[in-house]
């Protein structure tokens, strides 16, 4: 009888034959104590032992049965092995669902195809003013950094027009309201054609006489170099028509800010 046998006789008074000859393995041994233990404290205060498994032979003076130890070492292992699966499938089910939710941003940074100006004659004998978008869009939360980034163009664009010899532009809180309608709008119809097909200035036509659009841009340095870098777009902020201006940045779920810069006289 090897020492692993002689250990459970004398704690239990049974003698376990091991049918297949295996041994424990040497990493396994911590858990002979628990295992031996377990049978003893139930010999001791119940006079039997844990019932048997079915298909491992049992040998003792006790034919109440004794589970084999062997089977015991190896259970407890089997249990720890599945408890990790569980857990790394968990963390791995969390992890793709934290991705998954989060949003993707849209990498394209992209201008409207042309910038929009027009003249005040352009309105014809009527104004046009859209109460209820402007409304709707003042509910519109933004980031701090988003309007950070917004306001942080009048700075850049106020320095290319000093470059060119033009006044600075003021900052139009009210033009900043009709360009977040048009920053939401674009998300819709990245066009200066409203989703509803009338003309970007139908916002407010009091207001607004110039209008350059972006999406994908993730800060003011950016963006006005990208209009900048455009004929059209950099007509718009360096025209000296124009004395005031407002900038508005539209965050839309999947993450894409989309840009809308109007200009008023």
């Amino acid at each position: 009888m090897n020492p692993l046998m002689r250990l459970h006789s004398k704690l239990t008074g049974d003698i376990i034959f091991f049918s297949n000859n295996k041994k424990i393995p040497k990493k396994s041994l911590f858990c002979i104590g628990f295992v031996s233990l377990r049978l003893l404290y139930c010999s001791q205060q119940t006079g039997t032992v844990p019932a048997p498994v079915t298909g491992y032979p049992v040998f003792g003076s006790k034919q109440q049965g004794i589970i084999l130890l062997f089977h015991e070492v190896t259970t407890m292992k089997n249990k720890k092995i599945l408890i990790g699966i569980i857990a790394l499938t968990v963390v791995l089910a969390a992890a793709i669902g934290f991705y998954v939710s989060q949003p993707k941003l849209n990498e394209t940074a992209e201008l409207d195809n042309t910038a929009a100006a027009r003249d005040e004659a352009d309105e014809g004998p009527f104004h046009y003013i859209d109460e209820t978008a402007i409304a709707l869009a003042g509910e519109a939360e933004s980031s701090e950094e988003a309007l950070s980034q917004a306001i942080g163009t009048l700075d850049l664009v106020n320095s290319r027009r000093a470059a060119a010899g033009l006044g600075p532009l003021n900052w139009d809180p009210r033009l900043e309201q009709a360009a977040m309608v048009r920053a939401q709008e674009a998300a819709q119809s990245f066009s200066h054609t409203r989703p509803d097909n009338t003309e970007w200035w139908t916002v407010n036509s009091a207001i607004m006489f110039g209008e350059n659009l972006a999406k994908g841009y993730y800060n003011a340095d950016t963006v006005v170099q990208a209009w900048m870098d455009s004929p059209t777009h950099r007509a718009n902020i360096e025209s000296g028509k124009f004395s005031t201006m407002g900038v508005a940045i539209y965050q839309a779920p999947n993450g894409s800010w989309f840009w809308a810069q109007a200009f008023g006289l």
